[in-house]
């Protein structure tokens, strides 16, 4: 007679761990979610700081260019 092969068996986690097990995935897959989302805020806010570091970076280099052109035309 064969002996019956129960899930803790095959996946070597006794009875009693199943369900710790279960419910400490489900807990981790909560955690995963949360990060994910405190990363993808973290990365919206990045990126709000680099592209208004750009906008004054184009602003300077719009000042610069007048500036260049008014002492140019000043220099003749």
């Amino acid at each position: 007679m064969f002996k019956q092969l129960n899930i803790s068996k095959i996946i070597g986690i006794p009875d009693t761990g199943i369900f710790s097990f279960m419910k400490n995935r489900e807990k981790a897959k909560t955690r995963i979610a949360m990060l994910e989302e405190m990363l993808a805020q973290q990365l919206l806010y990045k990126k709000a700081i680099v592209e208004a570091h750009v906008e004054q970076v184009r602003h300077l280099q719009a000042e610069v260019a007048s500036l260049r052109s008014r002492d140019h035309v000043s220099l003749y």
